[in-house]
């Protein structure tokens, strides 16, 4: 048992060094982007999720530069901001999967 709470806890430790690489401005605001990644962004957006469900064990989707930017894409046109002067703050409440 000790031994599997030490696994978790580095694992933990892994996660948040791999997420600190993104960027401020690609991080999800209530669940929602606020911005369109480059390509290079999304390269390494994709990077991030491959490695973070490889440490976890999960299969993670959208792996590709291509399907990162394809689900920016939904998730934008999906969003409705209800007050254009309303500012958007950055700070991530999520990381999904």
């Amino acid at each position: 048992m000790r031994e599997a709470v030490i696994r978790a806890k580095l694992a933990s430790d892994q996660r948040q060094a791999i997420e600190a690489e993104i960027p401020a401005h690609l991080l999800f605001t209530s669940g929602w982007p606020t911005s369109r990644p480059s390509r290079k962004e999304a390269t390494m957006l994709a990077s991030v999720r491959t490695r973070i469900s490889d440490l976890i064990c999960v299969a993670a989707q959208h792996t590709t530069a291509d399907s990162v930017l394809d689900r920016y894409d939904q998730l934008l046109t999906r969003r409705v901001v209800p007050d254009s002067r309303e500012s958007l703050s950055h700070e991530q409440t999520s990381f999904d999967f």
